[in-house]
């Protein structure tokens, strides 16, 4: 069975060309109701919930927990347990950009979703 904890964010240089600073994230807001998302798509619903949220250096750490009672929760647990599924994403707000040595840096951001 594979690991269901995850990597969510770094410091490095994102598919967007920027870079997100994790002791920027704040995470209280999140932490009152971390919902895990497919694909950041609401209409699918919640396929469940992360756990043990970790500032860790430059990377931010949470554990998946799926919600079996759905059927794409259900799925997306044997993906990722299997191997097909190696990688979450964050879904963000009220984010403060500026430039860091040429590269657009969000310095500060609200989580919202996993």
């Amino acid at each position: 069975m594979a690991s269901n904890k995850f990597t969510v964010s770094d410091e490095t240089l994102n598919c967007y060309g920027s870079v997100i600073l994790t002791s920027g994230i704040n995470i209280a807001r999140f932490q009152r109701n971390p919902i895990m998302l497919y694909m950041h798509d609401r209409g699918k619903g919640v396929i469940g919930r992360w756990e043990n949220i970790t500032k860790d250096g430059d990377k931010l750490t949470a554990e998946a927990v799926f919600d079996d009672a759905t059927e794409l929760g259900a799925k997306v647990r044997h993906q990722v347990e299997s191997g097909f599924l190696r990688s979450a994403s964050i879904g963000i707000e009220n984010c403060k950009c500026e430039p860091i040595n040429g590269v657009q840096t969000i310095t500060k951001l609200s989580l919202i979703h996993i």
